[in-house]
């Protein structure tokens, strides 16, 4: 048995586990034809028991990759809770394999089918690497987050709607308000989110809990070449806020996330930092 992260992995039967939540993927075939190995597993974790389809292969591009659509196993839509109890742990699972991950360079994960604006769309597709960030002992000091379990009656999220601008300004920013002594950007849960309506187009989520504004355009280049200009959007919700940098090459394709304030503050009284085989080391009361 090999462990990675919260991960692991037995080979007879073939099965991956969250040690930590009890939840599984147990493989029940695996066929190879053509250079395609498909499988058949069940994933379950004590509420939830559903029937999988992924296989493995060569992408377009000659690439490695998992190919993972929900079209291929469900025949309508799953509720919100259902699709995000499979999604969130196919999505860690497969890109953890330690018999692709540590025998390759890279791999891709390619999933189609999943909720988005508060719609179920089946040709939704989503596309992850799993390149590794580093060398096993590096691993080691990354700290990860505990794995939570969404719950199966979760709702879906409200819709998101686009509210341009006639002329649209080069830079618009937030209304913060600040923290005494330490000068801390924060948002209040009870202010509203304001200072960028007219300038610039944003995204607004039908509950007004969120929203997407195109806070900036940087002019840049690729090696000095072509003109690449850098978007920069800023994301605000009840809890937290955050700064995106995106590049148009190959589609857009987003390139640093910054969080930059939160609206409540609190500590974190426990987390664990994993080594590269599996096993956590909690360390207490740091702050956040």
């Amino acid at each position: 048995m090999k462990k990675y992260g919260w991960f692991e992995y037995q080979e007879d039967p073939l099965r991956i586990r969250n040690y930590l939540t009890g939840q599984q993927l147990v493989i029940s075939s695996m066929n190879e034809e053509s250079g395609v190995t498909a499988y058949v597993g069940r994933y379950t974790d004590g509420e939830l028991d559903q029937l999988v389809r992924f296989s493995f292969g060569n992408n377009a591009q000659n690439t490695k990759e998992f190919r993972f659509d929900y079209g291929d196993f469900l025949s309508e839509p799953p509720s919100y809770g259902h699709w995000r109890r499979i999604d969130d742990f196919i999505a860690d699972a497969l890109l953890c394999w330690p018999e692709y991950l540590e025998e390759m360079d890279r791999f891709f994960l390619c999933i189609t089918g999943g909720w988005r604006s508060g719609v179920w769309q089946p040709q939704f597709r989503r596309e992850f690497s799993s390149r590794k960030s580093g060398k096993p002992d590096q691993l080691t000091q990354y700290i990860i987050a505990e794995p939570y379990v969404i719950p199966l009656e979760t709702p879906a999220p409200s819709a998101w709607r686009l509210v341009d601008v006639d002329h649209c300004a080069t830079k618009a920013s937030l209304k913060f308000e600040r923290l005494p002594v330490s000068n801390v950007p924060y948002l209040s849960r009870n202010s509203p989110v304001e200072g960028f309506q007219g300038l610039v187009p944003f995204l607004e989520r039908d509950d007004r809990a969120a929203y997407i504004i195109f806070s900036e355009l940087w002019p840049a280049s690729f090696r000095g070449e072509d003109p690449e200009p850098i978007f920069i959007t800023h994301t605000s919700t009840k809890t937290s806020s955050l700064d995106s940098e995106a590049i148009r090459r190959a589609g857009l394709n987003w390139v640093l996330v910054l969080i930059t304030g939160f609206a409540n503050f609190r500590r974190v009284e426990n987390f664990g930092l994993p080594s590269y085989s599996g096993n956590l080391y909690p360390e207490t009361n740091r702050a956040l």
